[in-house]
C-alpha cells in the first residue's frame, strides 16, 4: 500500500487537491471553475492540512528533484524559458486486471505555484515518464506560450 498499487484507488481530481496542498504551502482547496477575471473561491475554502512546514518543504524539495535529475527530467525537452517545475512520474496497476495506468503530476512554477496538471493515460504500460509526461510537457508549452 506505501508505493500505491492496487489497494490505493485514487481519481485524478483528488491526486490535484493533493499536489495542490503541497505546492501551495499546506492548505486543501476545493477544484473549481471559475471565468477569467470572476473573484477567486480560493482564499474562502482553504482548509489547512496537518503537516508541519518543514515536512512540506522536504516533499517539494523531493518533488523538484524528479524533474531535476529523476525520472521527470524530460518535462523540460523542447520547452524553453519555462519556470521551474516540480513533479512525480507514477505506474499503478489495474484493479480489474488490465495493463498498468501511466500517471504524471506536476505544479508550476515551483514555488507560488499557478498551475497543477494531472496527467493520467489508461491501460498504456511503460510508466509515467513514457506516457503521461508528454501530455503535461504539451499543457505546460501551451501554458507557457500563453503567459
Amino acid at each position: 500500500m506505501s508505493i500505491g498499487q492496487f489497494v490505493v484507488q485514487v481519481t485524478p481530481i483528488q491526486i490535484a487537491r493533493a499536489y495542490a496542498a503541497i505546492a501551495n504551502g499546506g492548505y486543501l482547496v476545493t477544484p473549481h471553475l471559475t471565468k477569467k477575471g470572476a473573484e477567486s473561491l480560493l482564499d474562502k475554502k482553504r482548509i489547512p492540512i496537518d503537516i508541519e512546514t518543514q515536512n512540506i518543504q522536504l516533499i517539494k524539495s523531493g518533488l523538484r528533484k524528479v524533474v531535476e535529475s529523476g525520472t521527470g527530467v524530460s518535462i523540460n525537452y523542447g520547452v524553453s524559458n519555462l519556470p521551474p517545475v516540480s513533479g512525480k512520474t507514477g505506474t499503478a496497476e489495474d484493479g480489474e486486471g488490465g495493463l498498468d495506468h501511466a500517471w504524471f503530476v506536476c505544479f508550476t512554477p515551483s514555488e507560488k505555484s499557478e498551475l497543477l496538471i494531472v496527467a493520467f493515460a489508461q491501460n498504456t504500460p511503460g510508466g509515467g515518464s513514457v506516457h503521461a509526461l508528454p501530455m503535461a510537457r504539451e499543457i505546460l508549452k501551451v501554458w507557457n506560450e500563453k503567459e
